[in-house]
């Protein structure tokens, strides 16, 4: 397949989705080009802090004769990094002037997107049941009719629901997306950032000066500068590649106590290690 928007090489950090082609055992992290069905965006430059917090719950039981409590364990939320980078018009790293900031931007917001059709065809049905309940007093006899009449439009979600038998090859999940953020040493278990999961919560904020070619249909309105912001969910066994018509068999690569202290967050080869195989769906 040919290659298409070169990548830089001299880039510190990079996010890109994973495709069916990927080589996640690969000690080249970096990819230094970007297939038609991928994204792939080196950060121009880092945040002045990453904040990396994962939150903890356990159930406690107490009673007169355990003051302390006893504590069992529950479960351990995914870790969510926070992640912000800025991009001017005018810096080396935008080669195609403001127009590299929307495409930092569209691409972006399409990590966060199914993979679907652009014609998609389905049903509204109605349910033939309301859940509007509009209780009866004397004091509101004359105005209820206009009180249900509202209540009936707010209510309108409870009573239709939207059919879509299309799914099966047609839908599959945002895609799944490796964050290389930062590695200690050489070697697969080195310290570091070197996941994958999934990315959410896009912003992206267009500033002015706006800039103009002066001619009427030719970079019209173009932002001089660009704030970008996303939350990566560490996930090492997603998928976006789902049988929406069958049986999904799915095994799972987790990352516990040991693998977390002996590499941090580097865990892009955790599948390999545990021998698990994942699908993706690129984005074409």
């Amino acid at each position: 397949m040919a290659l298409a928007n070169p990548v830089s090489t001299t880039s510190k950090a990079q996010l890109y989705s994973l495709t069916s082609r990927t080589n996640l055992t690969s000690d080249q992290r970096f990819l230094t080009s970007e297939d038609d069905d991928q994204v792939v965006i080196d950060f121009p430059n880092l945040p002045d802090e990453i904040d990396i917090m994962r939150t903890s719950e356990w159930r406690v039981t107490q009673s007169p004769l355990l003051p302390d409590g006893f504590h069992m364990y529950d479960h351990t939320s995914p870790m969510e990094l926070p992640f912000t980078f800025k991009i001017h018009a005018f810096d080396d790293y935008s080669i195609n002037g403001a127009e590299t900031i929307l495409q930092i931007a569209a691409k972006l917001h399409a990590l966060q997107l199914p993979i679907i059709k652009p014609k998609q065809s389905g049903g509204l049905r109605g349910t033939g049941e309301s859940n509007v309940n509009v209780p009866k007093t004397e004091g509101a006899v004359e105005a209820q009719p206009t009180a249900q009449s509202n209540n009936q439009q707010a209510g309108l979600s409870d009573s239709f629901a939207v059919t879509n038998g299309q799914y099966g090859t047609d839908y599959y999940f945002p895609p799944a997306c490796a964050l290389n953020l930062m590695i200690g040493s050489t070697g697969p278990t080195a310290l570091g950032i070197c996941c994958i999961g999934y990315v959410k919560n896009v912003s992206t904020k267009l500033k002015g000066p706006w800039l103009n070619s002066g001619k009427a249909n030719i970079n019209r309105n173009l932002p001089s500068s660009g704030e970008f912001s996303f939350t990566f969910v560490h996930a090492p066994s997603y998928t976006n590649s789902l049988n929406f018509d069958g049986v999904n068999k799915l095994s799972s690569a987790q990352v516990g106590a040991l693998r977390m202290k002996q590499s941090f967050y580097n865990t892009i080869d955790i599948l390999s290690e545990a021998e698990v195989g994942v699908s993706y769906k690129g984005l074409k």
